[in-house]
């Protein structure tokens, strides 16, 4: 019995979270910037369902061009991946992720058009500011990253240059050692000979003296 209840409210339970769920997203946020934008711009009522109209229209081919750009990108990554990524291969995608965000970006673009078009001079003139500062406000915190990025990337190739200097001391100390007992080496089978030639060249002169001198 109690488990019985206890697996109804939970069917409930995800049948109320899953619209929740439904609704998140890209589009749902769009669609949220859409009530802001005419919050700010204090729409009439026969704007905002203008407006409504205008994005409900484009909302399809909007997800369609998105997920084409998700696709050309997820492609080139993995191409890039590949143990043995294809030249060919990436340019050509790259050549599809170009002409996916080209779509976008003109849909887009006559959204904008579209939305524009139902505004007054003076609701225009404040979108467009808006627009200005929160491009702005994207390229500033794409900066951002692309230094911290960058910095990421000079402590490593720090790094690496760290222990790229620490093994070139290394391996002069080590030639250096070589070079010093290949020295010592010389110099003792130097001496080893310098002494044979000694005790040869004593020798010798034994001989003469005890030779017998012509009378």
């Amino acid at each position: 019995m109690t488990t019985t209840l206890l697996t109804s409210l939970f069917a409930m339970m995800s049948t109320l979270v899953a619209p929740q769920a439904a609704s998140d997203g890209p589009e749902a946020n769009r669609h949220r910037k859409g009530h802001g934008m005419c919050a700010k711009l204090e729409c009439s009522d026969e704007q905002r369902t203008q407006i409504k109209a205008i994005r409900a229209e484009h909302k399809q081919d909007s997800a369609e061009e998105r997920a084409a750009v998700k696709a050309a990108k997820d492609a080139l990554k993995a191409e890039r991946g590949s143990p043995e990524p294809n030249a060919e291969r990436m340019e050509q995608l790259k050549a599809e992720l170009k002409a996916a965000k080209d779509v976008l970006r003109e849909a887009r673009a006559e959204t904008r058009a579209e939305v524009d078009a139902v505004l007054t001079p003076e609701q225009r003139e404040k979108l467009a500011t808006m627009r200005a500062k929160r491009k702005a406000a994207k390229k500033h915190k794409r900066g951002r990253k692309g230094k911290a990025d960058a910095k990421r990337r000079g402590k490593g190739k720090s790094k690496d240059q760290a222990r790229a200097k620490r093994r070139g001391g290394k391996n002069k100390a080590q030639a250096k050692r070589n070079r010093s007992g290949r020295n010592d080496k010389a110099f003792a089978k130097g001496n080893r000979g310098g002494k044979g030639k000694g005790k040869a060249f004593a020798k010798r002169g034994r001989r003469i003296e005890g030779a017998p001198t012509a009378g």
